[in-house]
């Protein structure tokens, strides 16, 4: 395991105490958040968070991870073809434990890492669409704050579209079921990592030319 420090730099406040202890999930590391504990201003404080490394000895829970991946995806495609109200049914696993992960350097596949890191974003967008179909508010709302120390955290930076998104979002506190803002800025993400998955899938043809 790698440990990696967030910076907090340009963070000016968030709304609940980070507890660096270690998650329930396989003992991955993933930070436990302690919703009952309110605090103030945190600004410039480290968020360290174990790094989950894909090896020989886990990548199972890896390659399940894909499975929920790939059932999302076709659901996103094939049922709304878009963003769509609990698209994320399928999704069991730990969406920030794979979000930022790596694998280990031994010369082995043994998981297509972009599609694991790629599909982790995409099932934290689906947690935010469903708060908002919900006319749920994001501020105070356990979930999206949990994403949020992890957006503010740089644990998404490998998707700053997505990133940039969210944080937009959590930014304006509320977003209302008849704003069609949100959905009209998850298009770009939808087209490049779902449908573009696809296309890149269907380009695939070893007999081609």
């Amino acid at each position: 395991m790698q440990r990696r420090v967030g910076n907090f730099a340009g963070l000016k406040r968030v709304f609940r105490t980070v507890s660096l202890g270690t998650s329930t999930v396989d003992g991955c590391g993933e930070p436990t958040i302690d919703w009952e504990r309110p605090v103030a201003d945190i600004y410039g404080v480290a968020y360290h968070v174990l790094m989950h490394v894909v090896g020989s000895q886990n990548y199972p829970e890896a390659l399940d991870a894909i499975r929920d991946i790939l059932m999302l995806y076709v659901d996103l495609a094939d049922s709304t073809q878009g963003f769509g109200h609990n698209a994320d049914t399928y999704v069991r696993f730990d969406r920030l434990k794979f979000v930022d992960a790596q694998v280990e350097s031994d010369g082995y596949h043994y998981v297509d890492l972009e599609l694991l890191r790629a599909g982790s974003a995409i099932a934290i967008v689906c947690v935010f669409y469903d708060l908002w179909c919900d006319d749920q508010p994001l501020s105070g709302h356990p979930a999206s704050e949990r994403y949020g120390v992890a957006i503010a955290g740089g644990r998404l930076s490998h998707f700053p579209d997505i990133e940039a998104v969210l944080q937009d979002a959590l930014n304006r506190k509320y977003l209302a079921i008849d704003d069609p803002w949100f959905e009209h800025a998850l298009n770009s993400i939808y087209r490049k990592y779902v449908r573009g998955f696809f296309e890149r899938l269907a380009q695939g043809d070893r007999f081609d030319g």
